[in-house]
C-alpha cells in the first residue's frame, strides 16, 4: 500500500537534512542568517534572541551585526501572543534591548480558536533555506547528544530545493497575510545561491499542515489524519517520540495495530514529566490515562550519563523505516485541532532511502553517542494529577465546542 498523499501536498526532489539537536541547528542557522544578504523570516511559538548558536555568541549579537552591515536587512519575526501573556515574558521584553529595531518586523500572532496557539516552527532564510520541526529558537534549549547540559531533546528539518521554497513561500504569505503583506518586500527568485557546510540528501515529501478557518484552507485535519494514516499502513514496526501522548484516537489506533499485529514492534519515548506546571497537572494527566489504556510496555524514557531524565519535545514517527515523519504537531488533541502545526514525511523510494531511516532511527533511539540510556517508562499515578478530566480536556483543545 501507498500512502494517502490527498493527506498533504506532495513535492519531489527535495534536498533534506536532519538536524539531531538544538546546537546543531543553532550552529547551521546562524552560518546561513551570517550569509544571507535580504532577510530572515521566523514563524514560531516563541523567539529568544539571548539564545547562543555557539559559546558566548547569542542571536542578539549575530542580527545585529547584520544590521550594522546591511541597513536593508530584515528580520520578520511572528510568534504567539501568548508570550506576552507571561510564559515568556522576559523573551518579549528582550526585543525592546535591541538596536536597529527599524530592522525587525515584529509580530504577534493571535488568529487561533479559544485554547488554542500559534505552535508551526518555520523559518525561511533569503527565500533558499527553510528549517522546520520541533524546535523554537528559544534560551535553555541548547543542547547536544550527551544532554548534561540542558537536558533537551528535539528534531528538525533543513530543507532547499525550488517546489519545497515554493509551497513554504505561500505558507509564509498566507501566515503573515493577516498581520502585513510582505509579498513585495521577500525575495525568492535570486541569481545567487547561499551555501552552507551541510550535506544534503534528495527524497520526496509529503507536507501536512492545519491553520484556522480564518485561511480557508481544507486541510486543517491533515496533521492528525497522516498521523492516524501512518498507523494504518504500519506492517512491522512504529516508533515515535513526542512531548505528549494525550490524543485518545492515536491510542485506540495504535491499541488495534497491535491487535493485528501482535510481533509488531512498537515503542514510544516520552518525556518523565511535563517541564510547566499546567502541562503537569493536565496533559500529563490524560497521557497517563492513555499509557494505561495502551499497556506500559510500549512506552520508554530517556536518561543522560549521569541518569538524569532527558526532556522529550521532538515530534519524531517512523514506520517500517518506510515514512519519517517529522515537525512541530504533539500527540494531542490541541495540535490535532485548535494549534497551527506543520508536518513533513519523508517517503521512502529506494533503498538509500530505508537505509538513512533506518540509521536515523537506531541512532536517534539509542543516542549511541552521547552515553544515554533508554529505559522503560514507569507508568504510575503523579501526585499532581488532582484536576477534573474536563479542565483536562479542555486545555487539550478537546471540546468541541472549541475545536476549528
Amino acid at each position: 500500500m501507498k500512502i494517502n498523499t490527498n493527506l498533504g501536498t506532495e513535492i519531489c526532489g527535495v534536498e533534506y537534512g536532519v538536524l539531531k539537536t538544538t546546537k546543531e541547528y543553532y550552529s547551521v542557522l546562524a552560518e546561513a542568517i551570517d550569509r544571507s544578504s535580504n532577510y530572515t523570516v521566523v514563524i514560531g511559538w516563541d523567539f529568544d534572541f539571548d539564545t547562543e548558536y555557539s559559546e558566548g555568541k547569542t542571536f542578539r549579537d549575530l542580527f545585529e551585526k547584520k544590521f550594522q552591515e546591511n541597513e536593508n536587512y530584515k528580520l520578520y519575526l511572528l510568534i504567539w501572543s501568548g508570550v506576552r501573556l507571561g510564559l515568556s515574558f522576559k523573551k518579549f521584553n528582550a526585543v525592546r534591548k535591541l538596536k536597529n529595531r527599524s530592522n525587525i518586523v515584529y509580530r504577534l500572532a493571535t488568529d487561533f480558536p479559544f485554547g488554542g496557539s500559534h505552535h508551526a516552527k518555520v523559518v525561511c532564510v533569503d527565500g533558499e533555506l527553510l528549517f522546520t520541526g520541533g524546535m523554537d529558537i528559544v534560551e535553555g534549549r541548547e543542547d547536544d547528544r550527551k544532554h548534561l547540559d540542558n537536558k533537551f531533546q528535539d528534531t528538525h528539518w533543513i530543507l532547499r530545493g525550488k517546489e519545497i521554497v515554493d509551497f513554504f513561500k505561500n505558507y509564509i504569505l498566507k501566515r503573515w497575510g493577516k498581520y502585513l503583506d510582505i509579498n513585495e518586500k521577500l525575495k525568492f527568485d535570486k541569481s545567487d545561491r547561499l551555501e552552507v557546510d551541510y550535506g544534503f540528501r534528495v527524497g520526496d515529501f509529503l507536507v501536512s499542515e492545519n491553520m484556522f478557518e480564518a485561511y480557508d484552507y481544507s486541510s486543517k485535519d491533515h496533521v492528525k489524519n497522516i498521523t492516524l494514516e501512518l498507523i494504518e499502513q504500519a506492517k512491522d514496526l512504529i516508533y515515535i517520540q513526542n512531548q505528549y501522548f494525550a490524543s485518545e484516537e492515536v491510542r485506540r489506533e495504535l491499541k488495534e495495530w497491535k491487535q493485528e499485529n501482535p510481533e509488531g514492534d512498537l515503542k514510544i519515548m516520552l518525556p518523565v514529566r511535563s517541564r510547566h506546571w499546567l502541562a503537569k497537572a493536565t496533559i500529563d494527566k490524560i497521557t497517563y490515562k492513555n499509557m494505561k489504556l495502551l499497556g506500559g510496555d510500549y512506552f520508554y524514557n530517556l536518561f543522560n550519563s549521569k541518569k538524569e531524565p532527558v526532556y522529550i519535545h521532538g515530534k519524531v514517527m517512523i514506520v517500517d523505516d518506510k515514512y519519517l515523519k517529522i515537525g512541530s504537531s504533539n500527540l494531542a488533541d490541541r495540535s490535532f485541532g485548535v494549534d497551527s502545526e506543520i508536518d513533513l514525511t519523508l517517503i521512502a523510494k529506494n533503498k538509500e532511502d530505508v537505509e538513512f531511516i533506518r540509521s536515523f532511527r537506531e541512532d536517534e533511539w539509542f543516542e549511541r553517542d552521547g552515553g544515554c540510556e533508554v529505559v522503560k517508562a514507569d507508568v504510575v499515578r503523579k501526585w499532581y494529577y488532582f484536576l477534573p478530566f474536563w479542565l483536562c480536556e479542555l486545555f487539550d483543545g478537546r471540546l468541541k465546542s472549541y475545536k476549528i
